[in-house]
Protein backbone atom coordinates (compact mmCIF):
# COMPACT_ATOMS: atom_id res chain seq x y z
CA UNK A 1 0.00 0.00 0.00
CA UNK A 2 2.01 3.31 -1.09
CA UNK A 3 0.34 6.41 -2.19
CA UNK A 4 1.87 9.57 -3.10
CA UNK A 5 1.76 12.82 -0.89
CA UNK A 6 3.54 15.76 -1.43
CA UNK A 7 6.47 14.48 -4.09
CA UNK A 8 6.84 11.59 -1.51
CA UNK A 9 6.04 7.76 -1.23
CA UNK A 10 4.10 7.40 2.10
CA UNK A 11 5.37 3.76 3.67
CA UNK A 12 3.65 1.34 2.63
CA UNK A 13 1.64 -1.00 5.06
CA UNK A 14 3.62 -4.22 5.32
CA UNK A 15 3.25 -7.25 6.62
CA UNK A 16 5.96 -9.46 8.40
CA UNK A 17 5.24 -13.23 7.41
CA UNK A 18 7.58 -15.07 10.15
CA UNK A 19 5.75 -13.42 13.05
CA UNK A 20 2.15 -12.03 11.37
CA UNK A 21 2.47 -9.02 12.26
CA UNK A 22 2.22 -5.48 10.32
CA UNK A 23 4.83 -3.11 10.61
CA UNK A 24 5.72 0.23 8.56
CA UNK A 25 9.17 1.18 7.83
CA UNK A 26 10.10 4.77 7.85
CA UNK A 27 13.73 6.38 7.74
CA UNK A 28 15.02 2.69 7.68
CA UNK A 29 13.58 1.93 10.66
CA UNK A 30 10.99 -0.87 11.68
CA UNK A 31 7.44 -0.38 13.83
CA UNK A 32 5.59 -2.92 14.29
CA UNK A 33 2.15 -2.50 14.41
CA UNK A 34 0.05 -5.62 15.70
CA UNK A 35 -1.69 -7.78 14.33
CA UNK A 36 -1.95 -7.71 10.46
CA UNK A 37 -5.29 -6.72 9.36
CA UNK A 38 -6.74 -5.66 12.18
CA UNK A 39 -8.24 -2.42 13.21
CA UNK A 40 -5.65 -1.25 15.79
CA UNK A 41 -2.81 -1.98 13.57
CA UNK A 42 -4.71 -0.05 10.70
CA UNK A 43 -5.22 2.74 13.56
CA UNK A 44 -1.33 2.89 14.29
CA UNK A 45 -0.75 3.33 10.85
CA UNK A 46 -2.80 6.18 10.15
CA UNK A 47 -0.73 7.83 12.96
CA UNK A 48 2.22 6.98 11.87
CA UNK A 49 1.73 8.60 8.64
CA UNK A 50 0.10 11.14 9.65
CA UNK A 51 2.74 11.98 12.22
CA UNK A 52 5.56 11.66 9.20
CA UNK A 53 3.63 13.84 7.16
CA UNK A 54 3.34 16.18 9.52
CA UNK A 55 7.62 16.02 10.65
CA UNK A 56 8.48 15.83 6.94
CA UNK A 57 9.49 12.21 6.55
CA UNK A 58 11.85 11.94 10.46
CA UNK A 59 11.45 9.30 12.42
CA UNK A 60 8.56 8.85 14.65
CA UNK A 61 8.45 7.44 17.78
CA UNK A 62 5.53 5.92 18.95
CA UNK A 63 3.89 6.57 22.10
CA UNK A 64 4.42 3.96 24.53
CA UNK A 65 1.48 1.29 25.12
CA UNK A 66 0.46 0.28 28.39
CA UNK A 67 2.14 -2.78 29.76
CA UNK A 68 0.44 -5.38 32.16
CA UNK A 69 3.16 -3.45 35.02
CA UNK A 70 1.13 -0.03 34.39
CA UNK A 71 -2.54 -1.83 34.08
CA UNK A 72 -1.91 -3.37 37.84
CA UNK A 73 -0.37 -0.17 38.64
CA UNK A 74 -3.60 1.83 37.73
CA UNK A 75 -5.84 -0.89 39.60
CA UNK A 76 -3.62 -0.74 42.71
CA UNK A 77 -4.05 3.04 43.08
CA UNK A 78 -7.66 2.32 43.02
CA UNK A 79 -7.38 -0.59 45.46
CA UNK A 80 -5.92 1.64 47.99
CA UNK A 81 -8.58 3.84 48.21
CA UNK A 82 -11.32 1.09 49.40
CA UNK A 83 -12.05 -0.28 52.28
CA UNK A 84 -10.55 -3.30 51.95
CA UNK A 85 -9.45 -6.08 54.90
CA UNK A 86 -5.99 -6.34 55.10
CA UNK A 87 -6.41 -9.97 54.30
CA UNK A 88 -8.39 -9.37 51.06
CA UNK A 89 -5.67 -6.83 50.21
CA UNK A 90 -3.31 -9.03 50.64
CA UNK A 91 -4.67 -11.97 48.50
CA UNK A 92 -4.74 -9.14 45.66
CA UNK A 93 -1.18 -8.31 45.90
CA UNK A 94 -0.03 -11.75 45.64
CA UNK A 95 -2.01 -12.45 42.70
CA UNK A 96 -1.09 -9.28 40.75
CA UNK A 97 3.04 -10.48 41.71
CA UNK A 98 1.94 -13.62 40.03
CA UNK A 99 1.23 -12.05 36.76
CA UNK A 100 3.50 -9.69 37.14
CA UNK A 101 6.80 -12.21 37.18
CA UNK A 102 5.27 -13.42 34.09
CA UNK A 103 3.85 -10.65 32.10
CA UNK A 104 4.98 -7.33 33.77
CA UNK A 105 6.77 -6.09 30.30
CA UNK A 106 3.65 -7.26 27.98
CA UNK A 107 1.58 -4.91 26.51
CA UNK A 108 -1.89 -4.86 28.26
CA UNK A 109 -4.24 -5.49 25.62
CA UNK A 110 -2.52 -8.57 24.41
CA UNK A 111 -3.15 -10.50 27.78
CA UNK A 112 -5.94 -12.29 27.26
CA UNK A 113 -7.57 -15.89 28.19
CA UNK A 114 -4.18 -18.21 27.02
CA UNK A 115 -2.49 -15.65 29.50
CA UNK A 116 -5.11 -15.66 32.31
CA UNK A 117 -4.39 -19.49 32.56
CA UNK A 118 -0.82 -19.50 32.03
CA UNK A 119 -0.96 -17.85 35.24
CA UNK A 120 -3.69 -20.10 36.85
CA UNK A 121 -1.40 -22.63 35.50
CA UNK A 122 1.71 -21.32 38.05
CA UNK A 123 -0.70 -21.08 40.77
CA UNK A 124 -1.64 -24.90 40.20
CA UNK A 125 2.30 -25.39 40.39
CA UNK A 126 2.22 -23.64 43.21
CA UNK A 127 0.45 -26.68 45.70
CA UNK A 128 -2.80 -23.98 45.59
CA UNK A 129 -6.16 -26.02 46.16
CA UNK A 130 -8.77 -25.80 43.38
CA UNK A 131 -10.91 -23.09 45.60
CA UNK A 132 -7.99 -21.09 46.25
CA UNK A 133 -7.00 -21.17 42.71
CA UNK A 134 -10.51 -20.03 41.21
CA UNK A 135 -10.64 -17.64 43.96
CA UNK A 136 -7.27 -16.07 42.79
CA UNK A 137 -8.00 -15.95 39.44
CA UNK A 138 -11.28 -13.88 40.81
CA UNK A 139 -9.29 -11.48 42.25
CA UNK A 140 -7.37 -11.32 38.83
CA UNK A 141 -10.21 -10.27 36.67
CA UNK A 142 -10.97 -7.74 39.59
CA UNK A 143 -7.76 -6.07 39.04
CA UNK A 144 -8.27 -5.85 35.48
CA UNK A 145 -11.70 -4.44 35.62
CA UNK A 146 -10.55 -1.72 37.64
CA UNK A 147 -7.93 -1.55 35.09
CA UNK A 148 -10.58 -0.73 32.50
CA UNK A 149 -12.01 1.91 34.41
CA UNK A 150 -8.66 3.34 34.31
CA UNK A 151 -8.61 3.33 30.66
CA UNK A 152 -5.46 0.78 30.29
CA UNK A 153 -7.21 -2.37 29.33
CA UNK A 154 -9.64 -2.54 26.82
CA UNK A 155 -13.09 -3.63 27.83
CA UNK A 156 -13.08 -6.57 25.18
CA UNK A 157 -10.51 -8.29 26.77
CA UNK A 158 -12.42 -8.70 29.92
CA UNK A 159 -15.10 -9.94 28.67
CA UNK A 160 -12.50 -12.47 27.10
CA UNK A 161 -11.47 -13.19 30.61
CA UNK A 162 -14.76 -13.73 32.17
CA UNK A 163 -15.42 -16.50 29.73
CA UNK A 164 -12.79 -18.66 30.91
CA UNK A 165 -14.60 -21.18 33.52
CA UNK A 166 -12.95 -22.27 37.01
CA UNK A 167 -11.62 -25.25 37.96
CA UNK A 168 -14.14 -28.31 38.54
CA UNK A 169 -13.20 -31.23 40.66
CA UNK A 170 -11.74 -33.85 40.03
CA UNK A 171 -9.64 -32.09 37.43
CA UNK A 172 -6.23 -34.10 37.15
CA UNK A 173 -3.08 -32.44 38.22
CA UNK A 174 -5.40 -30.04 40.35
CA UNK A 175 -5.40 -30.70 43.98
CA UNK A 176 -8.85 -30.33 46.06
CA UNK A 177 -8.57 -29.19 49.84
CA UNK A 178 -9.79 -31.62 52.18
CA UNK A 179 -13.34 -31.22 53.78
CA UNK A 180 -13.92 -29.72 56.98
CA UNK A 181 -15.09 -32.13 59.51
CA UNK A 182 -16.57 -31.63 63.12
CA UNK A 183 -14.31 -32.02 66.22
CA UNK A 184 -14.68 -34.22 68.67
CA UNK A 185 -15.77 -33.26 71.79
CA UNK A 186 -12.38 -34.87 73.44
CA UNK A 187 -10.40 -32.46 71.22
CA UNK A 188 -12.34 -29.65 72.97
CA UNK A 189 -12.25 -30.82 76.40
CA UNK A 190 -8.09 -31.80 76.23
CA UNK A 191 -6.96 -28.03 75.43
CA UNK A 192 -9.56 -26.05 77.46
CA UNK A 193 -7.01 -25.73 80.81
CA UNK A 194 -4.73 -24.67 78.53
CA UNK A 195 -6.89 -21.59 77.39
CA UNK A 196 -7.56 -18.31 78.75
CA UNK A 197 -11.04 -18.14 80.32
CA UNK A 198 -12.37 -15.58 77.61
CA UNK A 199 -11.00 -17.84 74.71
CA UNK A 200 -12.79 -20.89 76.59
CA UNK A 201 -16.32 -18.23 76.38
CA UNK A 202 -15.52 -17.87 72.87
CA UNK A 203 -15.77 -21.84 72.11
CA UNK A 204 -18.89 -22.09 74.36
CA UNK A 205 -20.55 -19.02 72.43
CA UNK A 206 -19.89 -20.26 68.73
CA UNK A 207 -20.76 -24.04 69.65
CA UNK A 208 -24.13 -22.52 71.02
CA UNK A 209 -24.90 -20.50 68.48
CA UNK A 210 -23.02 -22.10 65.62
CA UNK A 211 -21.94 -19.23 64.18
CA UNK A 212 -18.56 -18.33 61.96
CA UNK A 213 -15.22 -17.27 63.68
CA UNK A 214 -15.29 -13.82 61.73
CA UNK A 215 -19.06 -13.13 63.33
CA UNK A 216 -18.05 -13.60 66.79
CA UNK A 217 -14.78 -11.84 67.32
CA UNK A 218 -16.90 -8.87 65.49
CA UNK A 219 -19.50 -9.10 68.47
CA UNK A 220 -20.34 -5.73 70.81
CA UNK A 221 -22.95 -5.02 72.96
CA UNK A 222 -24.45 -2.16 70.81
CA UNK A 223 -25.39 -5.07 68.12
CA UNK A 224 -26.93 -7.40 70.33
CA UNK A 225 -30.89 -7.06 71.20
CA UNK A 226 -31.48 -8.71 74.75
CA UNK A 227 -34.53 -9.63 75.22
CA UNK A 228 -36.02 -12.48 77.48
CA UNK A 229 -36.16 -15.47 75.79
CA UNK A 230 -33.85 -15.35 73.19
CA UNK A 231 -31.12 -12.56 72.45
CA UNK A 232 -30.54 -11.71 69.08
CA UNK A 233 -27.06 -10.20 67.97
CA UNK A 234 -27.37 -8.93 64.40
CA UNK A 235 -24.45 -7.70 61.73
CA UNK A 236 -24.10 -6.70 58.76
CA UNK A 237 -24.08 -9.58 56.00
CA UNK A 238 -23.65 -9.81 52.24
CA UNK A 239 -26.77 -8.73 50.93
CA UNK A 240 -28.90 -8.53 54.00
CA UNK A 241 -28.12 -8.16 57.99
CA UNK A 242 -27.64 -11.66 59.78
CA UNK A 243 -29.70 -12.39 62.84
CA UNK A 244 -27.86 -15.05 64.94
CA UNK A 245 -30.47 -16.12 67.81
CA UNK A 246 -28.63 -16.43 71.12
CA UNK A 247 -30.06 -18.59 73.57
CA UNK A 248 -29.34 -19.50 76.97
CA UNK A 249 -26.51 -21.26 77.10
CA UNK A 250 -24.48 -18.63 74.85
CA UNK A 251 -26.09 -15.83 77.33
CA UNK A 252 -24.65 -17.81 80.27
CA UNK A 253 -21.03 -17.32 78.91
CA UNK A 254 -21.91 -13.59 77.22
CA UNK A 255 -23.90 -11.64 80.42
CA UNK A 256 -20.56 -10.84 82.08
CA UNK A 257 -19.22 -9.38 78.81
CA UNK A 258 -21.76 -7.82 78.02
CA UNK A 259 -22.50 -5.69 81.73
CA UNK A 260 -18.96 -4.59 81.75
CA UNK A 261 -18.46 -3.63 77.93
CA UNK A 262 -19.38 -0.15 76.27
CA UNK A 263 -21.85 -0.30 73.43
CA UNK A 264 -19.34 0.15 70.72
CA UNK A 265 -16.23 -1.73 72.27
CA UNK A 266 -15.72 -5.54 71.69
CA UNK A 267 -16.78 -8.09 73.76
CA UNK A 268 -13.64 -10.33 73.53
CA UNK A 269 -10.27 -9.00 73.74
CA UNK A 270 -7.19 -9.99 73.80
CA UNK A 271 -5.74 -8.22 76.53
CA UNK A 272 -7.27 -10.68 79.10
CA UNK A 273 -6.39 -13.67 77.62
CA UNK A 274 -2.98 -11.70 77.39
CA UNK A 275 -2.91 -10.96 81.52
CA UNK A 276 -3.95 -14.65 82.37
CA UNK A 277 -0.94 -15.95 80.61
CA UNK A 278 1.04 -14.11 82.15
CA UNK A 279 -0.44 -14.33 85.59
CA UNK A 280 -0.12 -18.03 84.87
CA UNK A 281 3.62 -17.76 83.98
CA UNK A 282 4.30 -15.91 87.13
CA UNK A 283 2.82 -18.19 89.49
CA UNK A 284 4.66 -20.94 88.11
CA UNK A 285 7.49 -19.02 88.13
CA UNK A 286 10.17 -20.64 90.10
CA UNK A 287 13.19 -18.02 90.24
CA UNK A 288 12.99 -15.90 93.68
CA UNK A 289 11.49 -12.53 92.65
CA UNK A 290 14.49 -10.63 93.50
CA UNK A 291 16.68 -11.98 90.27
CA UNK A 292 15.89 -10.64 87.14
CA UNK A 293 12.44 -8.95 86.84
CA UNK A 294 9.42 -8.92 88.73
CA UNK A 295 5.70 -7.92 87.80
CA UNK A 296 5.46 -4.25 87.32
CA UNK A 297 9.55 -3.80 86.80
CA UNK A 298 11.52 -4.13 83.90
CA UNK A 299 15.42 -3.90 83.46
CA UNK A 300 14.88 -3.53 79.56
CA UNK A 301 11.85 -2.01 79.01
CA UNK A 302 12.04 -2.08 75.24
CA UNK A 303 13.03 -5.66 75.26
CA UNK A 304 9.58 -8.20 74.70
CA UNK A 305 7.17 -5.39 74.03
CA UNK A 306 4.07 -6.96 72.66
CA UNK A 307 1.44 -4.67 70.87
CA UNK A 308 -1.76 -6.44 71.95
CA UNK A 309 -4.89 -5.92 69.26
CA UNK A 310 -7.96 -3.72 70.97
CA UNK A 311 -10.48 -7.23 69.52
CA UNK A 312 -9.55 -10.55 68.79
CA UNK A 313 -8.63 -11.13 64.99
CA UNK A 314 -9.72 -14.62 63.31
CA UNK A 315 -6.37 -15.72 62.72
CA UNK A 316 -5.48 -14.80 66.59
CA UNK A 317 -8.19 -16.91 67.93
CA UNK A 318 -7.03 -19.84 65.75
CA UNK A 319 -3.47 -19.16 66.82
CA UNK A 320 -4.83 -19.51 70.41
CA UNK A 321 -6.34 -22.93 69.72
CA UNK A 322 -3.44 -24.25 67.27
CA UNK A 323 -1.25 -23.24 70.36
CA UNK A 324 -3.14 -25.07 72.86
CA UNK A 325 -3.81 -28.51 70.47
CA UNK A 326 -0.06 -28.61 70.69
CA UNK A 327 1.17 -28.12 73.98
CA UNK A 328 -1.91 -30.57 74.77
CA UNK A 329 -0.81 -33.12 72.09
CA UNK A 330 -3.91 -33.45 70.39
CA UNK A 331 -4.62 -33.02 66.41
CA UNK A 332 -4.70 -29.37 65.73
CA UNK A 333 -8.46 -28.28 64.85
CA UNK A 334 -9.31 -24.51 64.00
CA UNK A 335 -12.61 -22.50 64.96
CA UNK A 336 -14.69 -23.03 61.57
CA UNK A 337 -14.93 -26.95 62.95
CA UNK A 338 -16.91 -25.55 65.40
CA UNK A 339 -19.44 -24.61 63.10
CA UNK A 340 -19.61 -27.84 61.47
CA UNK A 341 -19.76 -29.47 64.86
CA UNK A 342 -22.76 -27.28 65.94
CA UNK A 343 -24.57 -28.15 62.34
CA UNK A 344 -24.30 -31.54 62.67
CA UNK A 345 -25.82 -31.40 66.23
CA UNK A 346 -28.82 -29.78 65.10
CA UNK A 347 -29.07 -31.44 62.56
CA UNK A 348 -29.08 -34.63 64.16
CA UNK A 349 -32.10 -33.09 66.76
CA UNK A 350 -34.02 -31.27 64.85
CA UNK A 351 -33.58 -32.42 60.73
CA UNK A 352 -31.48 -30.44 58.04
CA UNK A 353 -34.09 -27.64 57.86
CA UNK A 354 -33.38 -26.93 60.94
CA UNK A 355 -30.13 -26.85 60.67
CA UNK A 356 -30.35 -24.62 57.27
CA UNK A 357 -32.23 -21.61 59.36
CA UNK A 358 -29.68 -21.49 62.33
CA UNK A 359 -26.35 -21.53 60.23
CA UNK A 360 -28.47 -18.54 57.65
CA UNK A 361 -28.17 -20.47 54.69
CA UNK A 362 -29.64 -20.33 51.58
CA UNK A 363 -29.85 -23.50 49.96
CA UNK A 364 -29.71 -26.79 51.94
CA UNK A 365 -27.08 -28.07 49.59
CA UNK A 366 -24.87 -25.54 51.26
CA UNK A 367 -25.90 -26.97 54.90
CA UNK A 368 -25.13 -30.25 53.68
CA UNK A 369 -21.24 -29.06 53.38
CA UNK A 370 -21.39 -28.29 56.76
CA UNK A 371 -23.85 -30.76 58.58
CA UNK A 372 -22.23 -34.34 58.78
CA UNK A 373 -24.67 -37.11 58.56
CA UNK A 374 -25.66 -38.61 61.40
CA UNK A 375 -24.52 -42.07 60.32
CA UNK A 376 -25.04 -43.70 63.78
CA UNK A 377 -28.78 -42.72 63.24
CA UNK A 378 -28.74 -44.89 59.74
CA UNK A 379 -27.08 -48.01 61.58
CA UNK A 380 -29.26 -48.22 63.87
CA UNK A 381 -32.45 -47.80 61.33
CA UNK A 382 -30.72 -50.89 59.55
CA UNK A 383 -30.63 -52.79 62.52
CA UNK A 384 -33.82 -52.68 63.13
CA UNK A 385 -35.29 -52.21 60.16
CA UNK A 386 -32.89 -53.94 57.32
Amino acid sequence: MRTQEKGQAVPGYLRHKGTGQAFVVIAGRFHYLGVYGSAASHRRYARFVAEWAATGGAIVKPPPEPTIADAIAAAWAEILERPLSNRERGNLHRVAQLALELYADLRAEDFGPRQLKAVRERMIRLGWTRRSVNRQVGRLRRIFRLAVAAEVYPPARLEQLRAVDGLRPGQAGVKDSDPVQPVDPERIEAIRPLLAPCVRDMIDVQLAAAMRPGELVRMQPGLIERRRDVWIYRLPFKRADREIYLGPRAREHLAGYVERRAEEEPLFQPREAWDWYRARRHAARTTPLHYGNRPGFSRTPTRGFKVVRRAFSTSCYRQQIRRACRKAGVEVWHPHQLRHTAATTIRAAYGAEAARVVLGHSKLSTTELYAERDLKLARRVIQECG
